[in-house]
């Protein structure tokens, strides 16, 4: 298992880079989250599909500061995400829920201790020292953005 962290500043790039990496990827497999105004976007990269995954309007039930999310899309991405068994898999963006349990929390645990996984994984600057410990990630690959 293999680890590479993107990390920067919020709006410094770190979905661009995500999205040139997985370009590069014959068969990239994972998901990216999308901001459009008000709303954030999870989109699928095997198959393109996007779900509205947080928005600051309360169509959700729950809630994390000012986003209401939609438990479900996680549930959806969590699901696939732990089915992988081996191959090069994005992730974007863990931060405050993930270090809460919550998000794609079960996501990233399982991901980390399959062997067969290489993980490109997006983080705020501010989160990164907290998501290494948190998720005990050993020696990760580091790029800032």
């Amino acid at each position: 298992m293999s680890c590479r962290i993107i990390t920067g500043g919020k709006g410094r790039g770190k979905t661009t880079r995500i999205l040139e990496l997985a370009d590069e990827c014959p068969v990239p497999l994972g998901f990216v989250s999308l901001h459009v105004g008000d709303e954030y976007y999870l989109q699928n990269l095997k198959d393109g599909t996007k779900r509205l995954l947080m928005t600051t309007s309360p169509l959700f039930p729950d809630r994390f500061g000012k986003w209401y999310y939609d438990r479900k899309v996680f549930e959806y991405a969590n699901e696939r995400l732990v089915s992988i068994g081996n191959g090069v898999v994005f992730l974007d963006e863990a931060g405050r829920l993930e270090l809460s349990g919550d998000g794609f929390a079960t996501s990233i645990h399982s991901l980390l201790e399959n062997e067969g996984i290489s993980l490109f994984l997006t983080v705020r600057d501010e989160f990164l020292d907290a998501m290494i410990k948190h998720f005990s990630i050993k020696n990760p690959e580091i790029e800032e953005v």
